[in-house]
């Protein structure tokens, strides 16, 4: 019995000590092949490193060979041309821009808007039949080109052209697109800007300028449209700050000059300021006053006629009044108001969720002497999200605006919201379709905003008689910028 347990003890103790045996080599396996795993990690490492050094250094090699290459062509040139650069400085600092935009523009639905018989029903000032028209589906082009050159660090010179339909038409319309009318004809194409601006240094922010400029103040449609370019001269003073930054904006503009008759021109001044409400919102606030001096003065000679301009836009809108029954065409008609606006306009812009926003408010008051109080007014809401600088970029606008007959000058601003006279919804979805290729889509739903041809005798807007007009506006444009 003895010997038993002496053999199950002895048996036990080698069973342990071999068990220990084991396990000792098993760590030690482990431990062998984390250090294997240590080294192979190390050595990607350095590998990874060598090749992340030669790729810079093959980088740096081939901006230096493109330079070197690019110096070398120079060389040869210069040494062709014997030695000297043709280019002149200023050549130099020419930019050129372009952008080429089909649209489709179509309206449907024009409920009393056209006049039956006589001159619009300017002809012998009688009440003439309101008709609908049907359906139009109207093809347009434009394209417009950009020069802008550096004279020095302060002034630069800029020079536009654009197609327009009504260059060969003796007169500056304010459109820019060209209509698909002619399978033979060409297309007529005019100067739309040329001015000289002036940026001084010392006063950062503010600038001056003359010529036929792009508009530097603060506007919406209902006052200005986006192709109107005027003539004459400006100026803007701003104090830029953190957190405030007022502003003054001013323009002579030349609305027409004549030889013998004082000329059309419009003072236009604005005063406001940028406020920074925190880093991703800022409020714009501006209040200006238009004064439209002459406009019944103003005779522009079209298709070898003269015309005034009450007579020449059909007031576009805004009231007309007859004078004459015996005088020229263009003399019997003018406007029946003055123009002096007071508006105050306002945006707010910010950021949901990393898009872009921005809310507009534009009120425009007509305080010219003698207005009717239900004539003089126009508002402008509107909100847009989103912009379009990138491919993949969506943005949409929705807002609602009512011109009184009155209100605005109709002649200078958007005729897609017709004018003057008229109240509805405008809206515009835009789509990058690559960086500078873009679809966009602007449906305007319109309808006249007071009738006053019966309720006003002697007098005439270009719009109403007892039909309540209406009519929807559908655009579809493709956009290239170059």
């Amino acid at each position: 019995m003895k010997k038993v347990l002496l053999f199950f003890a002895v048996a036990l103790i080698l069973g342990l000590v071999a068990t220990q045996v084991v396990n000792a080599g098993s760590d030690q396996a482990v431990m062998d092949k984390l250090e294997q795993l240590k080294k192979s990690v190390q050595m990607q490492q350095e590998q990874l490193g060598i090749l992340q050094q030669q790729l810079e250094e093959q980088k740096a090699l081939s901006a230096e060979s493109r330079k070197t290459d690019l110096t070398e062509v120079k060389k040869v040139v210069l040494e062709q041309l014997g030695g000297q650069d043709v280019l002149p400085e200023w050549v130099k600092r020419i930019k050129i821009g372009s952008d080429i935009r089909i649209r489709y523009h179509g309206y449907f639905g024009r409920e009393g808007s056209e006049y039956s018989g006589g001159d619009k029903g300017l002809v012998g000032g009688a009440p003439v039949k309101i008709v609908d028209q049907p359906d139009r589906h109207q093809p347009r082009i434009r394209w417009r080109f950009y020069v802008e050159g550096k004279i020095t660090d302060e002034l630069t010179a800029y020079v536009a052209t654009c197609t327009n339909a009504g260059v060969d038409r003796g007169f500056p319309p304010k459109g820019s697109d060209d209509f698909w009318e002619s399978a033979t004809g060409t297309v007529p194409f005019g100067i739309i800007r040329t001015y000289i601006d002036y940026r001084p240094k010392a006063l950062p922010g503010s600038y001056f300028g003359a010529g036929r400029f792009a508009k530097n103040f603060l506007h919406t449609i209902i006052t200005w449209d986006p192709d109107t370019n005027p003539d004459g001269v400006y100026a803007s003073l701003k104090l830029p700050g953190e957190t405030f930054s007022p502003f003054i904006y001013t323009n002579f503009i030349v609305i027409d000059e004549q030889a013998l008759d004082p000329e059309a021109t419009l003072w236009l001044s604005q005063v406001g300021a940028d406020i920074k409400l925190n880093k991703d919102i800022t409020w714009t606030i501006a209040g200006t006053y238009s004064y439209y001096a002459g406009l019944n003065d103003a005779v522009l000679r079209v298709e070898g006629a003269d015309q005034n301009l009450a007579y020449l836009s059909r007031g576009y809108g805004n009231t007309l009044k007859r004078i004459s029954t015996t005088a020229a065409t263009a003399r019997q008609y003018v406007y029946a108001y003055e123009y002096r606006l007071a508006e105050f306009i306002t945006f707010l812009k910010f950021k949901v969720e990393k898009v872009p926003v921005v809310l507009t408010f534009n009120y425009i008051e007509n305080v010219a002497d003698n207005v009717p109080g239900d004539r003089d007014t126009a508002y402008w809401v509107s909100g847009k999200a989103g912009e379009n600088k990138r491919k993949g970029d969506f943005s949409l606008e929705l807002a609602y605006y009512n011109m009184e007959p009155d209100s605005v000058f109709a002649r200078f601003n958007d005729s897609d919201i017709s004018h003057s006279n008229r109240k509805g919804f405008f809206a515009r979805a835009e789509y990058s379709i690559t960086d500078r290729f873009t679809a966009r889509l602007t449906p305007v739903f319109a309808k006249l905003s007071r009738n006053v041809y019966n309720d006003h005798p002697g007098y005439w807007t270009g719009t109403g008689t007892d039909s309540d007009q209406k009519s929807t506006l559908i655009q579809f444009d493709l956009m290239y910028r170059f």
